[in-house]
């Protein structure tokens, strides 16, 4: 899988890329995008095996800089670390600022972006997890997200966790009508997403 780039062509994509951003439509609310940090993001995603976990967050998060109003982004991994993606960031440049963040560990714990949110007394529409394959630590994560809830007086607040390299995703609390459970990633991944939020 490898070949002399070719820097127009190169350049005509990453063009025809941003130019596809104008077709989505913003949802107004204000939305925490979080990164799993871990190792485990190089996977591919299910079904592209040339596109890595961390490669689609991350191009969603530019996705969101741009169509979004409102939008922070942070990396999870033992910590939480928030991440400055702004709209004339290029795709180039959002993929370095999460890089230099990254952690060695193995797994993030989803519940993190929650206690973060908590801890800085962050308001939140909705907040999107973004993780590989997210199987365990749903009582964490479910207690974290009733918490966030109720201290914040959101009780309405989404959650999303997208299991991008997964099959089966059985994380959150099926029986909480504000959370949803994506399992894998593909083009319609995000319209179903913003819609939820929406």
């Amino acid at each position: 899988m490898q070949w002399p780039v070719n820097q127009t062509v190169a350049d005509a994509l990453e063009t025809a890329f941003y130019k596809s951003f104008s077709s989505c439509v913003a949802t107004n609310k204000r939305i925490l995008i979080a990164i799993d940090g871990s190792e485990e993001m190089i996977k591919p995603v299910v079904d592209l095996q040339q596109v890595s976990a961390r490669s689609a967050a991350v191009a969603v998060a530019l996705l969101m800089s741009r169509v979004e109003s409102w939008t922070e982004f942070v990396l999870v991994s033992d910590s939480v670390s928030p991440v400055d993606v702004h709209p004339y960031d290029n795709l180039e440049t959002v993929s370095f600022k999460f890089s230099t963040s990254e952690c060695a560990c193995l797994s993030a714990d989803a519940s993190n972006p929650m206690e973060w949110a908590m801890t800085n007394s962050k308001q939140y529409d909705a907040i999107v997890f973004f993780t590989t394959c997210a199987t365990n630590g749903g009582n964490n994560l479910n207690e974290a997200m009733r918490q966030y809830r109720s201290r914040l007086g959101l009780p309405s607040t989404r959650l999303v966790v997208v299991a991008m390299t997964s099959n089966n995703n059985s994380i959150t609390n099926p029986d909480d009508i504000y959370m949803l459970n994506v399992v894998g990633f593909d083009t319609k991944a995000m319209q179903v997403i913003t819609e939820f939020i929406r």
